[in-house]
């Protein structure tokens, strides 16, 4: 036997499938190695978001252009390039985190 989607609580209509998801994802922010990523603080930076990025992937680069109508935030941004769907990912990644300050 299989079950192929969501478990679904029918009094509440809520996806337990997705709320064990989201339990099983959870990463804690402070465990993060936050001085190995690409820091950039706007405003007073209160609130503080972790991105993993592949520098060329257009799904990230849409992502960046929604962090520029924020203010007030900083975000940690780790390179992780997939060379598997952006072969030179690896080697744009490098450069920019080579850039100066």
């Amino acid at each position: 036997y299989m079950l192929v989607g969501d478990l679904i609580n029918v009094n509440t209509r809520q996806s337990m499938t997705e709320e064990r998801a989201a339990d099983l994802n959870k990463i804690d922010f402070a465990s993060l190695p936050l001085d190995k990523a690409i820091k950039e603080v706007r405003g007073n930076g209160k609130l503080k978001v972790a991105v993993f990025s592949d520098p060329d992937c257009p799904y990230c680069k849409r992502l960046e252009h929604e962090f520029e109508k924020m203010t007030d935030i900083t975000i940690y941004t780790f390179m992780m390039p997939i060379p598997s769907l952006h072969p030179d990912a690896a080697r744009t990644a490098e450069l920019l985190w080579c850039q100066p300050k």
